[in-house]
């Protein structure tokens, strides 16, 4: 095989290689078929130069490799012409030229030429092939050829005057690459038609070989460059959908038309990040650019109309494997939004009828035992007391029963009281795992797995702790119900950021730090994301009836201490409950074991001679308080006209029981005004809500219903005198 032969067989294995990296990937629609063409036509010079070589001891077949050839560059140069044509549009330049100058005329040219190659057996007016050396050429060769000089250099001008003319660094630079593409193949084949002497050996199949690769290149590795309009224009520029391109900095390239009616400016200088950060807003909330990089799945409202909500999606540019830069495109969600807050308040609707449903079959049994009882007292009032007092003692109990749905409520909403103290986690579950135990089906069994190095500590409401434990046991035992299993009790420490404890259930006031935790897990058979949706909503259960407050009253006592609840759990794959609880720090005395010294209640009232206040708007309740306080000894005031009458002559009362929530003049605006006139009152506010106030030695708060007890230890505190 001779060295020309072997040269031809690289070029077109070059030139096929080229062919099909564009044959395989997607080219611009304006560039097609040019750019397919651009590449395959040089091919078929190739295939025609090696047939040259190849068969010139054939003259039939080296004149058919002569026509091949002369198609190959015929259609290569008309084609190069129509690619970068199409380019410099893309680019947005403007042609002024009529459409047939630029298009239908160079077609036409070049088929013309074409039909002169292929039709030159019959009239030998376009080339005499003389093998093993230089062809005579006749005068339709110097035509065609006078033509496609013509065209190349056209094309190549075109190329040097958009290279000096555009705005944009990659346009410059795809403009450069295709003059370089066009010119190389072009030099060399003047080398070997213009030489003086024949020249052995064609080297355009050279040329063209390096051409395609250069154009590969020019297409589509200008793709790569930031700023690159070849797809600007038709990809984000005329797009509806708000669009900011930038580079792998982050700095801003390019923004559409879009981004400028949706925000009402463009950014410019900036980074994509901080110019968001400053036209967005995060629950009405100034925002970072750091929060708008990284919660992609977040709704904005635009700061300029906070009643529009937006959602961000950021596409990465990585055409090589490396980014090089990325597209944000905004979405408006505004009417996404309101369907959400339209369907959560459905779901609250049916909340609310749940817990109306579920409170009055609740208070109706109450209510039955309350009336029934004080019906038969009244039967036996005169004939029987021992009786009476078994009614009376029935009635309070049924009392009691409601204020602790009362409480349950409350804490539903999170509003429930709560006595902080130090808790022991470890501790609350072991009691509840040993209480459950005695009572719990033989083929459920527990396990505990509690962290006895460095035992959690909360500061927390003990009571409101255990409960939380033994409603989650409780579910668990319900879920493994009639098919047996493993209930698993844990315990530890933990930290969360705000990123976590944003997929939490919780309140919003939840801060980041340490916390501890608490976690029930059963192996039952878990449930469905539905269920876990409204698994929380009181009185809802996937039994025939709901059950009550249980894990709703959970969730509202989690809200109470600032913590935090994730549930996992699937179909099949049992449910996991953890519980995060804000760490407390544990004096050494303490953890130790050394027991909490707390303050006795009084025992004797001791309040005769001593004047208090009441006040309450409701009638039945003021009565019951009067009725309690001379109980207690208190000669009791419940009327305004009585208190300015007797501040006049004793100048002063011993204590004041105010109750917190009144229309008009409200509980805490009368005490600053009581505290006006006498600053160190002793003072108890009642409310059937939680107070929002600290308690001290002079003042305390009462949850309605209280008992005589509750009021008397509370009382004989404020009015015992603080030691200096």
């Amino acid at each position: 095989m001779s060295p020309l032969v072997l040269v031809n067989i690289v070029c077109i294995a070059v030139i096929t290689t080229n062919v099909a990296y564009v044959l395989s990937r997607w080219a611009p629609r304006k560039l097609s078929p040019w750019l397919q063409l651009g590449v395959f036509a040089p091919f078929l010079f190739a295939l025609g130069s090696l047939g040259a070589e190849f068969y010139v001891e054939e003259p039939s077949r080296f004149v058919l490799s002569l026509q091949v050839l002369y198609t190959g560059l015929i259609w290569t140069v008309v084609s190069w012409w129509m690619l970068t044509v199409h380019m410099t549009m893309m680019q947005g330049m403007h042609w002024r030229v009529p459409v047939w100058l630029w298009r239908e005329l160079p077609l036409m040219l070049g088929a013309l030429g074409w039909l002169a190659s292929l039709s030159n057996p019959w009239h030998g007016l376009f080339i005499t092939p003389v093998p093993g050396s230089r062809s005579e050429y006749g005068p339709l060769w110097y035509a065609n050829s006078g033509v496609l000089w013509t065209m190349i250099l056209c094309t190549v001008l075109l190329a040097v005057y958009r290279h000096r003319e555009s705005e944009h660094a990659s346009d410059q630079a795809q403009m450069q690459l295709c003059a370089v593409s066009i010119a190389l193949p072009t030099l060399l084949n003047a080398t070997y038609t213009l030489a003086p002497m024949p020249v052995a050996f064609d080297p355009t199949v050279v040329g063209l070989a390096i051409s395609t690769s250069i154009l590969v290149v020019a297409v589509y590795r200008g793709q790569l460059h930031p700023a690159s309009t070849i797809r600007l224009e038709e990809w984000i520029g005329s797009d509806p959908l708000p669009g900011i391109l930038v580079d792998r900095n982050g700095r801003v390239l390019f923004a559409n038309k879009a981004t400028e009616v949706l925000f009402g400016c463009i950014p410019t200088q900036t980074t994509a990040t901080v110019w968001l950060a400053e036209q967005l807003l995060a629950d009405g909330h100034p925002t970072t650019p750091t929060a708008v990089d990284n919660r992609l799945d977040q709704f904005w409202q635009l700061r300029r109309d906070p009643e529009r909500w937006v959602q961000l999606e950021r596409r990465s540019i990585q055409p090589g494997g490396s980014e090089l830069g990325a597209a944000w495109f905004i979405h408006e969600e505004t009417q996404r939004v309101r369907l959400d807050a339209a369907l959560q308040s459905v779901r609250q609707v049916e909340s609310l009828g749940l817990i109306a449903g579920g409170v009055a079959h609740d208070f109706n049994n109450l209510l039955v035992s309350i009336t029934g009882n004080a019906e038969l007292g009244e039967l036996f009032a005169d004939s029987d007391p021992a009786r009476v007092r078994e009614y009376l003692l029935r009635i309070r109990r049924a009392g009691e029963q409601g204020a602790d749905l009362a409480r349950q409520l409350l804490t539903y909403a999170g509003k429930g009281a709560i006595s902080l103290g130090p808790v022991d986690i470890n501790e609350a579950l072991s009691r509840t795992a040993s209480i459950r135990r005695a009572s719990m089906s033989s083929d459920i069994a527990m396990a505990l797995d509690l962290d006895l190095r460095t035992p959690p500590w909360a500061l927390a409401d003990k009571a409101q702790i255990a409960q939380m434990v033994l409603n989650l046991v409780v579910n668990a035992e319900e879920a493994l119900a009639g098919k047996g299993g493993t209930i698993r009790l844990a315990s530890g420490h933990t930290q969360l950021d705000e990123d976590t404890l944003r997929g939490l259930l919780g309140t919003p006031s939840t801060l980041p730090g340490e916390f501890v935790y608490f976690q029930v897990e059963d192996d039952g058979p878990g449930t469905t994301q539905e269920t876990l949706s409204r698994m929380f909503d009181p009185f809802f259960s996937t039994k025939a009836v709901g059950r009550g407050l249980g894990l709703a009253s959970t969730l509202g006592m989690v809200r109470s201490h600032h913590g935090a609840l994730e549930v996992r759990t699937a179909p099949g794959q049992g449910a996991r409950f953890t519980i995060y609880i804000p760490r407390h720090i544990i004096p050494r005395h303490i953890a130790a074991g050394d027991p909490l010294i707390l303050p006795s209640p009084a025992q004797d009232f001791g309040h005769a001679g001593r004047l208090a206040l009441l006040v309450d708007d409701n009638d039945a309740v003021r009565l019951v308080h009067r009725q309690m306080l001379e109980h207690l000894g208190f000669g009791v005031l419940d009327r305004p006209e009585d208190l300015t009458e007797t501040l006049a002559g004793r100048g002063s009362i011993d204590i004041a029981v105010i109750d917190l929530t009144m229309p008009g003049l409200s509980g805490e605006k009368l005490v600053r005004q009581l505290q006006q006139v006498q600053p160190d009152l002793p003072i108890i506010l009642v409310s059937g809500y939680t107070a929002s106030m600290t308690a001290t030695a002079r003042a305390a708060f009462l949850q309605k219903p209280f008992t005589i007890e509750d009021l008397a230890q509370v009382s004989a505190r404020v009015l015992t005198p603080p030691v200096s």
